[in-house]
């Protein structure tokens, strides 16, 4: 699994990092989310444990016990982009009729030039000579098999009992802390996970110019749904919320992971030495949290978090892990109680998918950050400003089935 630095233009070659502005402010201590794709693990463990799971009793129905959202996660139709390409956006899992997920039947056949009213624009001009989202273009070829995933990610601090960690619950007490782009294309070669920075100053339809994890608090999983569609102007199939408790268990059910840390640091009574270190899920959560530790905001954090990510997929993916059925077993169980799925994901649908990813393996899996073009100020708050350009490219790799091809570049 590769994973790319957070905080650089990926797209554009730049590796300028900007630290969050020093004016003697101190950010308002609060828990934080971890911004890591607990999520994608339960589909990567059945991905690469297909033919391992057909022989595990019990994890079809484990899936399908996985609470669901109440009410549609998604925007109204009219509201969401629209592709301009002839071949329409499937839900890229198989089906025929185009239904099901984020995607309604023929939604994605829009005429030539689309229907690009939905596109929603920044009020104000942020730094960079691009500004906002780009619709699809006419001449575009729609990746019609590719399927995307957002990851929501809160963190219900002291709750330990699954059945309290429902993240439609948090919703009301807090802003969703973790937001992931999962796309998985076409040809089932590769998955590609992208974090986005919760500072990030976007548009947010309805609020004007907003930080991004503010739309979780206004307009609950429709409107970050909303939000994410409208700035890579490209459509989420499924839904998945994580809670940060079934990330200890996860991490505890695999026996700890192991991985090198190139900067030692303290977290209130966790100490990290720099070097190879191994981490229990208590500890894991702690060292994946941290952010005042480092005098560059969120930056050193998304990091060590990328780091926890490749060592979590490395082990749950490892011939070790997938040739024991109790482990496959545990590692779902220990997951599941802290999910919540949009309704039309199920074992069926996820099995189906695992099918399709069967050659996948944890070197395919890769993991970046959405480009930005460092922090600064808006009004009164600390915020990253967005590198439309490169966003812009990301938008069309992902409808297009070529994100990999536009990380690389």
């Amino acid at each position: 699994m590769t994973s790319r630095a957070p905080g650089a233009h990926h797209v554009s070659h730049s590796t300028e990092q900007t630290t969050e502005p020093n004016t003697g402010r101190r950010p308002r201590r609060r828990r934080r989310g971890l911004m890591v794709v607990v999520g994608v693990l339960l589909l990567a463990l059945i991905a690469a444990g297909a033919v391992v799971a057909v022989y595990v009793g019990g994890i079809a129905k484990t899936v399908d016990d996985v609470k669901k959202f109440e009410g549609s996660v998604f925007p109204e139709e009219s509201l969401r982009p629209q592709f301009g390409g002839g071949a329409g956006q499937g839900r890229g899992d198989g089906a025929e009729d185009g239904s099901g997920g984020g995607t309604s039947e023929g939604s994605g056949g829009a005429e030539a030039g689309g229907n690009n009213g939905s596109v929603v624009m920044p009020e104000a001009t942020g730094p960079g000579d691009v500004q906002g989202p780009e619709a699809s273009s006419s001449d575009e070829e729609i990746d019609g098999k590719a399927v995307n995933f957002l990851l929501l990610g809160a963190d219900s601090g002291d709750l330990t009992d699954g059945e309290d960690t429902d993240i439609a619950r948090i919703t009301g007490i807090g802003r969703s802390d973790t937001m992931m782009w999962v796309h998985v294309p076409g040809d089932r070669e590769n998955i590609q996970v992208m974090s986005i920075m919760r500072d990030t100053w976007l548009p947010i339809r309805g609020h004007g110019d907003r930080k991004l994890n503010a739309a979780y608090q206004l307009g609950g999983v429709p409107l970050a749904v909303s939000t994410i569609e409208n700035m890579f102007q490209a459509r989420v199939d499924h839904v998945v919320a994580v809670d940060m408790v079934g990330f200890r268990d996860l991490v505890n059910a695999l026996g700890g992971v192991d991985l090198y840390n190139p900067r030692a640091f303290t977290s209130g009574r966790h100490s990290f030495a720099e070097g190879n270190i191994h981490l229990s899920g208590e500890e894991a959560i702690v060292y994946a949290r941290e952010r005042y530790a480092f005098g560059d905001g969120d930056y050193s954090r998304v990091e060590n978090q990328q780091r926890l990510v490749k060592a979590i997929i490395t082990k749950a993916m490892s011939r070790t892990t997938l040739t024991d059925p109790n482990s496959v077993r545990n590692s779902v169980n220990a997951l599941a109680p802290y999910l919540t799925f949009d309704e039309s994901l199920d074992s069926g649908r996820l099995f189906d998918l695992a099918w399709s990813m069967r050659n996948v393996r944890s070197d395919d899996i890769n993991v970046s950050t959405v480009p930005t073009l460092g922090a600064g100020w808006a009004g009164d708050q600390a915020v990253v400003w967005p590198d439309w350009a490169s966003i812009r490219r990301i938008g069309e790799g992902i409808r297009t089935g070529t994100l990999d091809e536009v990380l690389d570049q």
